[in-house]
């Protein structure tokens, strides 16, 4: 899936503005995003909405995560040392679905910010 289409199947219930969207990475059970320090630490956006599909479940996961948790917790976050990013790993797994996997150790659990899971 793609997101404009996981946008579309959404309708209304997040604003294509504000939502960055992944698949399940093919090569480990992650949903890796990669989002603009600047949306982080500027301090001017108060929720990253992350959506994200579970191709084997067939469902669409909203994450709308309060920008200040992620300045709280600013040096477990992984920054891309070849851009102005913050890489997110998420793990994809039942037994530690959204907790990030990256850095290793970082223990963040974004659990807590799901706001839906919709079956397309």
């Amino acid at each position: 899936m793609n997101r404009k289409e996981a946008l579309t199947k959404l309708r209304g219930r997040v604003s294509g503005d504000s939502a960055h969207f992944s698949n399940v990475n093919t090569a480990k059970p992650v949903w890796w995003l990669d989002i603009p320090a600047v949306k982080i630490t500027s301090g001017k956006i108060n929720l990253l909405t992350f959506v994200l599909y579970d191709q084997k479940e067939n469902v669409l996961h909203i994450l709308e995560i309060p920008t200040d948790f992620l300045r709280n917790n600013i040096d477990h976050l992984y920054p891309r040392p070849d851009k102005e990013m913050f890489s997110f790993q998420l793990s994809a797994e039942r037994a530690n679905k959204f907790e990030s996997v990256k850095p290793a150790g970082s223990d963040l659990q974004f659990g807590q910010f799901l706001k839906e899971s919709v079956r397309v």
